[in-house]
């Protein structure tokens, strides 16, 4: 009977153990199951990330320069972060002329209505679609009846 009752308990044991219930190694739990436990894991809820090198807050898979904790991304790709990048989108004006230094395809925003005049079919808001406003940048006119 004793034989009995011992195996029984180690059956409960070692289900108990495989089925998550008792955890003898707290310590080396892995939230994110990145393979990193999370006492060493700096960021033990990203599967992604595990280090950052630079002490940036950013890991160093995701950061571009994992060395520099003073630049972590370059959205122009032209090996300058942006941080100190005078012309983060790359599209030749300098980010303090720029109305949208993140979008290569837009850089002025004559009515400030938040569209890009490119992308903007009225820049003057003044009602006239652009293709038939003959001053399209000067609300207070749109033809040009006296053809000065």
């Amino acid at each position: 009977m004793r034989e009995k009752e011992v195996f029984l308990l180690l059956a409960i044991l070692l289900i108990s153990i495989f089925a998550g219930c008792i955890d003898f190694d707290e310590d080396e739990k892995d939230t994110d199951g990145d393979g990193i436990i999370d006492t060493k894991d700096m960021f033990p809820e990203d599967p992604n990330e595990w280090i950052d090198t630079d002490g940036d807050g950013f890991g160093d898979n995701g950061d571009m320069f994992p060395s520099d904790p003073k630049e972590w991304n370059d959205t122009d790709d032209d090996g300058v972060g942006d941080n100190s990048d005078p012309d983060i989108d790359g599209d030749g004006y300098l980010n303090y002329f720029d109305i949208f230094p993140f979008d290569p395809t837009e850089w002025r925003d004559t009515d400030l209505d938040g569209i890009g005049d490119i992308a903007d079919f009225d820049d003057d808001n003044d009602g006239w679609v652009d293709t038939l406003d003959e001053f399209p940048l000067n609300p207070n006119e749109q033809l040009d009846n006296d053809k000065d």
